[in-house]
């Protein structure tokens, strides 16, 4: 079976056959992607640019080296996925009235979209992971190529929320991560002071070793390096010391003492005039108050001793409070002499355990000392930094409210639509027209059955035809006088002639001297025996012996046709081969010249099948064959019934009326392959009713070819 081939000439003749259907459906497709993306919510885009400040917090160290090329990468792509976290979209949720969106609303329903008809239902309160999620899907971040540059965009069904997105987005990023960067600080600046203050109690410590260690061994010292320095040293300290103790006692007495009690022992042990006539004045109060002088004497009497009380806790309190100055200074004095020892050690000798002590105690110190002004030092550039704090990144172009939508791109999307819906209207009409679409042209057939066509019979125009003539007989007269059916009747038995001519010179079938032509179809209503008439009539009329077989047992029609009626026919004869008598009654001789025609009327006893696969069929064939030039048999169809299959194994050749645009191709190929099977048997397809065009010379001397 011969399949489907494609070239250009063919696409061509099909576009220009179809042209009607694919415009209507390319036209119509377009009208309908030009309403769907008119319904389509509008979605714009906001971007912002941010750039990435890679050396900025580095200025604090001096001697820090640039960057690598490869780390500037890591820096800048990790910026990119810290924007893609959650934390910042939390932070945008909260920021921006979202919820309250059209978009962000939870019951968002494509179905009740476009039906529209359903009530409506109040939006649900949505929840903070819902919204993240939407922004999610609505925010893209990437790096501009390997720049500095990152971009932010997001859609939104309105420009305004677009553009505060982006906006928020980083700002809320920047401020997140100087918020992280100060913290980063403050955290170091915390550790870096708890070291500071624990440098400085070890400092403290190596100090109060290291005088210790001068105190202890002063004396020592002095009297090994006779250096009257150090004598001199040596006394002013110690006598610095017998104040310091005994300032310290005397603030020790007045602490055991209790003053609401003790004045004389206090006044005595503290001395001074005043503190001596204050206890003198509380005595006399009090004996005054024993010797019962009334009851408000004895009141007066208790406020004097409370006004005395006061006075005197006063005045001991201002000497325990310049006792403790006095101890203050000698500790500072004798801080200054301990220093002033320390230097003049340096300078003399000193014994070897003295000396080895001395500076272990001297380094320790020493290191305790320099471990502290680092810190300080470092404590001071860390306030300096943290003053000086600034974010890595900046917006360097703010995201502005889109005045055109993203999406749909209308012009883009006519513009892909026209392209590919005209091939796919070209693709659609091209496979309908192989596969499921009629025959409708020559062009067409003649690429089906993989041969020239030559007849193509026009579709006709029949005048009205009275109820009282004969239908079918009147359509064939007037057929007849149509110079465009009666050429293609002509140009038929001319390609008949051709096709049995050129089977002859390879294969002459029997001594038999009429050629056995069939006319079928691959279903009924194709016109065959419209075909089988009008081509019987043509050879007749060129002095051809012609015998015409309504060989449709079925379905008989020529009678009809042709306008003769007989109680007897084909189906009779082959029901009872050797009744001549009935053979003879369905016999029309000469109804026209040379043209008998033996009808398909009878009453069958037997299935059609059954009359055509007996002995009667080939006897009547090989009887009249040598009384005849051509036998014409109008066959039922090929693919309905297998009635067609006993004829075609007697014929020379078979007619293949195709109905313009009635059947599918692929039942016209499976009607063909059944032909093609029988290798003897020259085809001659040809068109039923196709489109026709007469030429200017036809129309010009069309009464001249009509006859």
């Amino acid at each position: 079976m011969s399949q489907p081939k494609a070239d250009f000439r063919a696409v061509t003749a099909l576009l220009i056959r179809r042209a009607r259907l694919i415009f209507i459906f390319y036209f119509a497709a377009l009208a309908f992607v030009f309403m769907t993306t008119n319904l389509i919510t509008p979605i714009y885009s906001a971007n912002a640019k941010l750039l990435v400040d890679v050396d900025g917090q580095r200025l604090f160290d001096p001697q820090a080296e640039p960057l690598a090329f490869g780390l500037v990468n890591g820096v800048i792509d990790s910026e990119v996925e810290l924007l893609k976290s959650d934390p910042v979209y939390y932070e945008v949720a909260r920021a921006l009235p979202l919820e309250q969106l059209q978009e962000f609303e939870t019951n968002s329903s494509i179905l009740k979209w476009m039906l529209g008809v359903l009530k409506p239902v109040p939006p649900q309160k949505i929840s903070m992971d819902e919204i993240v999620r939407h922004l999610k899907d609505a925010v893209f971040v990437k790096r501009k190529g390997r720049t500095f540059i990152i971009e932010l965009s997001a859609r939104s069904i309105d420009p305004q929320t677009a553009a505060a997105i982006v906006n928020q987005l980083a700002q809320l990023h920047i401020d997140l991560r100087l918020a992280q960067r100060i913290n980063s600080v403050l955290r170091a600046q915390t550790m870096l002071e708890q070291q500071v203050e624990q440098a400085k109690n070890v400092l403290m410590n190596s100090e109060l070793q290291l005088s210790e260690f001068v105190v202890e061994n002063l004396a020592e010292i002095a009297a090994h390096s006779g250096d009257p320095k150090l004598a001199e040293l040596k006394s002013v300290l110690f006598g610095m010391k017998e104040q310091e103790a005994l300032a310290r006692t005397s603030i020790s007495r007045i602490d055991s003492f209790d003053i609401s009690s003790e004045w004389n022992v206090l006044a005595a042990e503290i001395g001074g005039a005043t503190l001596e006539q204050l206890a003198r004045q509380r005595d006399e109060l009090a004996a005054q108050a024993a010797k019962g002088v009334g009851q408000d004497g004895v009141e007066n009497i208790e406020k004097d001793l409370e006004f005395l009380k006061a006075n005197f806790s006063l005045l001991v309190e201002n000497e325990r409070s310049s006792t403790s100055r006095l101890i203050g200074e000698l500790v500072g004095q004798q801080q200054v002499v301990v220093a002033q020892v320390r230097l003049r050690l340096a300078q003399v000798n000193l014994p070897a355990a003295i000396l080895s002590k001395f500076y272990q105690v001297k380094t320790q110190t020493d290191a305790a000392r320099k471990q502290y002004e680092e810190l300080v030092k470092r404590t001071s550039n860390m306030d300096r930094q943290l003053a000086a704090q600034t974010p890595s990144l900046r917006i360097a172009a703010f995201a502005t409210p889109a005045s055109k939508a993203v999406f749909p791109n209308r012009t883009m999307i006519m513009l892909t639509a026209a392209v590919l819906l005209l091939g796919l209207c070209v693709a659609v009409t091209y496979f309908y027209d192989l596969y499921l679409g009629g025959v409708t042209t020559d062009d067409q057939l003649s690429e089906l059955m993989g041969k020239r066509i030559g007849a193509s019979f026009p579709q006709l125009a029949l005048p009205y035809i009275s109820p009282n003539q004969n239908q079918n007989s009147a359509s064939l007269i007037h057929a007849m006088q149509q110079l465009e059916f009666s050429e293609a009747s002509r140009r038929l038995r001319l390609d008949l002639e051709l096709a049995l001519s050129q089977k002859a010179r390879t294969a002459q079938f029997g001594e038999k001297s009429a050629k056995i032509v069939l006319v079928t179809s691959s279903v009924e209503n194709e016109g065959k025996s419209f075909v089988s008439a009008a081509l019987s009539k043509v050879t007749a009329s060129l002095g051809k012996r012609v015998l015409l077989i309504d060989g449709d047992l079925r379905k008989p029609t020529l009678h009809h046709l042709l306008g003769v009626e007989s109680d007897q026919g084909f189906s009779s004869f082959l029901a009872t081969p050797l009744d001549a008598t009935a053979l003879t009654a369905s016999f029309h001789n000469q109804i026209e010249a040379n043209l008998d025609v033996l009808i398909g009327q009878g009453n069958p006893t037997a299935s059609p099948d059954r009359l055509l696969a007996g002995p009667g069929l080939e006897k009547l064939l090989n009887s009249v064959s040598k009384h005849y030039d051509y036998i014409i048999i109008d066959t039922p169809p090929l693919l309905p019934v297998v009635d067609t299959n006993y004829f075609l194994k007697h014929a020379d050749a078979a007619i293949f009326v195709v109905k313009s645009g009635k059947l599918a191709q692929a039942e016209v190929r499976k009607a063909h392959h059944i032909l093609a099977q029988f290798e003897h048997l020259s085809i001659v397809p040809v068109l039923n009713g196709g489109a026709h065009q007469t030429t200017s010379y036809l129309k010009n001397y069309k009464t001249s070819y009509a006859g």
